[in-house]
């Protein structure tokens, strides 16, 4: 994923598909600071929540529509210290089968950002 964000400077578009565990493959590959302005990582992959944090930092002056469709059970419940999101419109973030709340403390509240937060609860 690296060469892909390194090499290809026109990159606006990034889907993660398949079924797998993304975490600095991803983080690693974004801090070449590549000009996405939408990031989507599949259902079928897993995704802890400072990773989520790491591609939204990595990210913060061009990304406008983010979704990360299965973040990790064993990832940290709180995402604090959200960094400034200037362009965000939108914002997918969904949990499965968390033993709690996911709390996004600092994200911004803002009016022109709309935001999505599914967890499903396992009892």
């Amino acid at each position: 994923m690296i060469y892909l964000t390194k090499t290809c400077k026109n990159l606006h578009h990034l889907e993660i598909n398949g079924t797998a565990i993304i975490g600095d493959s991803l983080t690693s590959a974004l801090s070449f600071k590549p000009n996405l302005t939408k990031l989507v990582v599949s259902e079928n992959c897993e995704i802890s929540l400072s990773a989520v944090q790491l591609a939204l930092q990595s990210c913060q002056e061009t990304l406008v529509d983010a979704a990360f469709l299965r973040i990790s059970r064993s990832s940290p419940r709180s995402l604090s210290g959200c960094p400034k999101l200037e362009s965000m419109r939108r914002l997918h973030l969904q949990a499965r089968e968390l033993d709690g709340n996911l709390d996004m403390v600092g994200l911004p509240q803002q009016e022109r950002i709309s935001c999505v937060y599914r967890v499903s609860y396992r009892f």
